[in-house]
């Protein structure tokens, strides 16, 4: 059985997106966990483990609602990590 969450994907495409455009924010693997760790424990997950469910989640995840409400939570997440990283 694989059981997979969809929201994860989305979580660390936004977050290399935001380091990549953010030269301010320092963008190594710690803080972008960091980030990713934070929004996740946020946000309801979007977990699938049927290949229907797969079909359903993959797309739902991409819906503009869900990547604006992600895209908000990271960057919030990001500004509590650069005030405060763990490197």
């Amino acid at each position: 059985m694989r059981v997979h969450n969809y929201l994860e994907e989305i979580v660390e495409r936004l977050t290399d997106n935001f380091a990549d455009r953010t030269p301010e924010f320092c963008g190594c693997e710690q803080c972008k966990a960091d980030i990713a760790a934070m929004v996740l424990s946020k946000m309801p997950p979007a977990y699938a483990s049927t290949a229907v469910g797969h079909a359903i989640r993959s797309v739902t995840v991409e819906q503009p609602a869900i990547q604006a409400k992600a895209m908000v939570e990271v960057i919030q997440a990001a500004e509590k990590i650069s005030a405060n990283p763990h490197h």
